[in-house]
């Protein structure tokens, strides 16, 4: 090392000053070149978890939202299947009970009809030939009307003979008499045909009125379980634009909580790096400023020696005397040296 070299630092010290202050800077963006990759790697597995943890209560919400639709479901369709099966028993019911009447009251309509008919045959509604018809196999040849007019004849014959009346005018009585007990036991059965023909009407009467009734229930019944159906189907209708609504809400709250975490991470991360990129500035600042105070303090040690040596020669100098002094050059050798 010169002389000047031990006076002012050199460049040896100058070398080391600046290869220490390379080496805290290279090492200093190193840290900030670490720091930084690590939060861009911890972003993106941040908004990660964020995303599958959203998509995952996503996923809930909607196999929540379908399991509670199946459950609406299926309840309003048992409470539709019991209210189809209690009304169609009641209809059932009416029914049976229309079969059951029919059963009974169809067999007197039918034999109403029949003797409506004999009754018109009687009276030749249905022409002369089925009158005859009627009066030949009811009256003329009834063995019931027969056997009773011969035991009548023999009766008043008896009462005949014991009051002495005999020949023609017994012959006249028995005749009249005769023709009088036809007629009367020919209006008794006319009599009867009608009344059970009035039977068969009036049974006939009755069905149809039974009819008509069972019918008005059975339309009553098919309206009450309409109105009904159509009141459960309007409750299942609300009941599921309700659960729709909330699972669009949840849905609606998920997406905004996960763009709020997203821009949370991103908002982080910028402050993040921001506060790293400071600390990097300030510090780079910070070493720059002690490498110039550094410098600057060999600079002035340098230049206190300078003004010492500097001394010894203004105490050695003879005033008037050329060339007194050996160091008459320095100051302006170091100055030289300086620049």
């Amino acid at each position: 090392m010169s002389f000047l070299d031990g006076l002012f630092g050199g460049n040896a010290k100058n070398r080391d000053l600046a290869a220490a202050n390379a080496s805290s800077s290279a090492a200093l963006a190193q840290g900030r070149s670490a720091a930084l990759a690590a939060l861009n790697a911890g972003k993106a597995p941040a908004q990660g978890y964020i995303n599958t943890g959203y998509d995952q209560a996503g996923n809930q919400i909607r196999s929540g939202q379908a399991g509670a639709t199946g459950a609406i479901n299926t309840g309003y369709d048992t409470a539709r299947g019991d209210l189809t099966g209690n009304y169609g028993r009641a209809e059932d019911a009416i029914g049976g009970g229309m079969d059951r009447a029919r059963g009974l009251m169809n067999p007197m309509i039918a034999l109403g009809g029949k003797y409506d008919s004999m009754y018109a045959d009687a009276n030749g509604v249905n022409g002369a030939g089925a009158r005859t018809a009627f009066y030949d196999n009811n009256v003329r040849n009834n063995t019931d009307f027969a056997y009773a007019d011969e035991l009548a004849a023999k009766q008043l014959e008896t009462k005949l003979n014991a009051s002495g009346v005999t020949g023609g005018r017994a012959g006249a009585l028995q005749l009249r008499q005769g023709a009088q007990r036809v007629e009367e036991r020919t209006n008794a059965m006319l009599d009867r045909i009608r009344m059970a023909g009035d039977r068969g009407a009036g049974t006939a009467t009755q069905l149809a009125g039974m009819e008509a009734n069972a019918g008005t229930q059975v339309a009553g019944i098919r309206t009450g379980l309409g109105d009904r159906l159509g009141v459960l189907e309007t409750g299942r209708g609300g009941a599921l634009g309700d659960l729709s609504m909330r699972g669009g809400q949840l849905q609606a709250g998920l997406a905004t909580g996960r763009g709020e975490a997203l821009a949370g991470t991103e908002t982080g991360n910028a402050s993040a790096i921001a506060g790293i990129e400071q600390g990097y500035g300030n510090q780079t600042a910070a070493n720059a400023i002690n490498y110039g105070n550094a410098k600057a303090a060999t600079r002035g040690q340098g230049m206190n020696a300078m003004l010492g040596i500097a001394g010894l020669a203004v105490k050695g100098f003879t005033p008037g005397v050329t060339g007194a002094t050996p160091f008459g050059n320095m100051a302006s050798t170091a100055n030289k040296m300086w620049n």
